[in-house]
């Protein structure tokens, strides 16, 4: 049944052999029978002979199946070297043998009409491997369509269209080749591609869906444009390598390249678009850096990807509606001063444990922060309060959704701007525990622990009489005092040895250094 399986699967994706025909013929006929085994059964005296010869028949086929697939992995099929004089003569050159070529070398001249010669060669025919390191193809360019046309591959075998791929699954491109046209390798069964220095544009959905197509991809220096889902669905690609000369990448253009991680995950800062979905269900990407003068961040950019840590960069005013939605690992995101809008649905059910919003931002849409059950504090720096209408609930449906932005976290806005955040209006109203902080975090070189925690072993806080002393070590250390209902009442810096403050009989919570304490008077 080993051999038996072997002769029905094929050799390279289910091609059919000549030289496996007659050893089918043998099982068809009952020259094998089914259920037979290439190993001894348990031993019956009446038909030991017959069953010995079986056996040893069984054992010749496969042996034999072992040798031809050797022979074929080292390139025994038919090869054929065709040197083309004339643009358009390649069919005539290679004859007959057109559908039996699995090997197939091209030189010289090539046009439109070439290559219809040989996506037939890759569709009807046996071709698998293709060399075109010496053809010089019209216009070094690869024509729109050259290995995929739709219509031609969808058949009918009475169940139904269906699409069948091309048989060819590896190609050499040619040495000077300077660009690739639009869907030229769509869904075709490529393994794996290298590009030569001279190409200097990747068309349209140039390689979508050739779901085969694995391991290092190398864009090579002086592409400046990524097309529109050039490598959309690329599965098996494992490392991506993007040249300085990169200035864009289009919609897309990554979508769904689930192994794909960058070799190096600073982006050049040539790079000043990342189109929508560009990196989008990109699984295995853990980390990517922004270059700091990104002018365009696209739709959905990152959503459903792996990445852990997010900064963006000051020149993005705007933070694309679901740009790092369902984003399963992405606990750390920096937003720089110069943020005035997060769209719809943002952050949508990231596992985010803090945000620090600047105080340039005036607008956070629908759901756009709903969904981070992770989240354990939110610090706002706008003293007036972002509009956030439904930001951190999914309209009327929260309570039936099982990631829900958690109302009772900590929510720390300037002082004096409190009433405001507790206004409806805002939709801030959402959170229960709203509290005033005179020592808020910076943001004009990134994210940093606010309330210097460094400082924490430094700072004693004790009740003394009617007042209450901070003693630090060292001097400056912000302080902010507020009622048990989240009202600042002081807050400063403290001064050498104790510093005082007094305040009428009551609770209060006071913190300084990094320390919090509960304090009654």
């Amino acid at each position: 049944d080993v051999a038996d399986r072997v002769i029905r699967s094929g050799i390279d994706g289910g091609r059919k052999d000549n030289r496996f025909s007659k050893i089918q013929q043998e099982v068809k006929s009952g020259y094998m029978e089914p259920g037979d085994h290439c190993c001894f059964p348990a031993p019956n005296p009446k038909h030991s002979m017959i069953i010995m010869d079986r056996c040893i028949r069984h054992i010749y086929i496969f042996l034999a199946l072992i040798t031809l697939s050797s022979f074929q992995g080292m390139g025994a099929g038919i090869h054929f070297h065709a040197k083309v004089e004339k643009a358009g003569t390649l069919a005539e050159i290679i004859g007959e043998k057109i559908n039996d070529i699995d090997s197939l070398s091209v030189e010289g001249l090539l046009n439109e009409s070439d290559f219809i010669t040989l996506f037939n060669m890759g569709l009807h025919g046996n071709l698998i491997s293709l060399n075109l390191h010496k053809a010089q193809p019209e216009g070094n360019r690869i024509p729109d369509f050259a290995f995929y046309h739709r219509d031609s591959q969808t058949f009918d075998d009475g169940q139904g269209e269906r699409f069948h791929r091309l048989k060819i699954r590896r190609i050499t491109l040619p040495a000077n080749l300077q660009e690739i046209g639009v869907s030229a390798f769509r869904e075709n069964m490529l393994e794996s591609i290298e590009f030569p220095p001279t190409l200097r544009k990747l068309e349209e959905s140039c390689f979508a869906l050739c779901s085969s197509l694995g391991g290092e991809l190398i864009i090579p220096e002086g592409i400046t444009k990524i097309g529109k889902k050039s490598f959309y669905g690329c599965w098996y690609i494992t490392s991506l390598s993007l040249p300085e000369s990169l200035q864009e990448i289009a919609q897309e253009a990554f979508s769904s390249c689930q192994r794909m991680k960058l070799s190096n995950p600073q982006l050049n800062e040539n790079v000043k678009i990342i189109g929508d979905a560009a990196f989008s269900y990109t699984l295995d990407l853990s980390e990517v850096k922004l270059p700091a003068k990104l002018e365009y961040l696209g739709l959905s950019a990152f959503s459903y990807s792996g990445i852990s840590r997010m900064e963006i960069p000051s020149n993005i005013t705007e933070v694309p509606a679901y740009c790092f939605s369902d984003c399963d690992s992405l606990k750390s995101v920096i937003l720089h001063e110069g943020v005035k809008t997060i769209e719809r649905g943002a952050f949508y059910n990231a596992p985010v444990d803090s945000l620090i919003l600047p105080s340039t931002l005036e607008r956070i849409e629908w759901y756009a922060l709903q969904g981070l059950s992770h989240l354990k504090k939110i610090y706002s720096l706008a003293k007036d309060a972002p509009s956030a209408d439904n930001a951190f609930r999914f309209g009327t449906r929260a309570a039936i959704i099982e990631n829900v932005t958690p109302t009772s976290i900590p929510v720390y806005v300037p002082v004096g701007s409190i009433e405001c955040y507790r206004s409806a209006e805002s939709g801030w109203d959402y959170f229960t525990n709203i509290i005033e902080c005179a020592d808020m975090p910076h943001l004009d070189s990134g994210i940093r622990e606010t309330f210097a925690d460094e400082h924490r072993d430094c700072v004693v806080i004790r009740p003394d009489g009617n007042g209450i002393v901070i003693t630090g070590q060292i001097t400056e250390v912000g302080y902010l005092v507020y009622s048990v209902d989240g009202k600042a009442v002081a807050a400063g810096k403290t001064e050498t040895g104790d510093t005082r403050i007094v305040l009428p009989q009551g609770i209060y919570v006071v913190h300084a250094g990094g320390k919090t304490a509960k304090v009654r008077l």
